[in-house]
């Protein structure tokens, strides 16, 4: 029996970029252009250039983030450029096959292209959200950032936000009055670091006052998570990326607190 994530993720499906979670295509990423009943059929590549669609069914198929699109193009790019008898994820002899992954890592660029075009320049009337990190973590705070801006929100990220010659600290304090949320990534890193702690404290203080929920807490691995935020539930990122930027979506669009 499918689960509620599974139903509400097929429901969610639409035309355009998907990634394949079981079968033989199996973790490649292509451009869902059309249903029939419950499959779907599905080009690697862009739709007038991919040699062929690929009829996979809607359970197998999933709405891509920007962390598949990284991991999709690190493996594609070793596939495609190491030698044939050294590569790591199978054989691409076949000049047919060969072309099929190479039109494949070409839509994988051009989709990473666009969502970071999307989160660095378009505006939107989504939530106002700092994302409160260790410089450490910068790689998943962006990805995390960029698939915020793609949903609608607006992501505070401070290598977006400030400027040559500005106050880093005033540009941080504005980021923070002015934000509507602050998710608060939890590595070894950030629980040690006293920036982070700085950046969040104040917001738990607005939440009770305001009896709306102001921190989101994301668990990037497993830590010593600080006592005033053990309360409450985070969005858990140790096992998917996927079911983790899910819960903070979640959370942005229900922002009560419990009383």
């Amino acid at each position: 029996m499918k689960n509620s994530r599974q139903e509400q993720q097929i429901d969610d499906l639409d035309w355009g970029p998907v990634k394949v979670l079981a079968g033989p295509h199996k973790g490649r990423i292509g451009y869902l252009d059309d249903t029939e009943g419950r499959s779907g059929y599905v080009y690697f590549g862009t739709f007038m250039l991919a040699l062929r669609s690929n009829r996979i069914q809607l359970r197998y198929l999933a709405p891509i983030t920007t962390a598949d699109l990284m991991q999709r193009h690190e493996v594609l790019f070793r596939v495609l450029h190491m030698p044939s008898n050294v590569r790591p994820y199978g054989d691409l002899n076949d000049p047919e096959e060969f072309i099929d992954h190479l039109l494949e890592y070409s839509f994988v660029q051009e989709q990473l292209m666009d969502r970071m075009f999307t989160a660095r320049l378009a505006q939107s009337s989504g939530k106002k959200v700092f994302i409160s990190h260790s410089s450490k973590d910068k790689q998943f705070a962006t990805w995390l950032s960029v698939d915020l801006a793609n949903r609608g929100h607006q992501p505070w990220l401070d290598e977006w936000k400030i400027k040559a010659g500005q106050s880093i600290v005033k540009a941080i304090a504005n980021g923070l009055d002015d934000c509507d949320f602050v998710i608060v990534v939890l590595s070894e890193n950030s629980v040690q670091s006293r920036w982070v702690e700085r950046e969040w404290h104040e917001k738990c203080w607005d939440e009770v006052s305001s009896g709306r929920i102001s921190v989101i807490p994301v668990l990037l691995e497993e830590c010593e998570i600080p006592r005033f935020l053990k309360t409450k539930k985070y969005a858990d990122f140790t096992g998917s990326f996927n079911d983790g930027l899910e819960d903070v979506l979640i959370a942005l669009s229900d922002s009560v607190v419990d009383v």
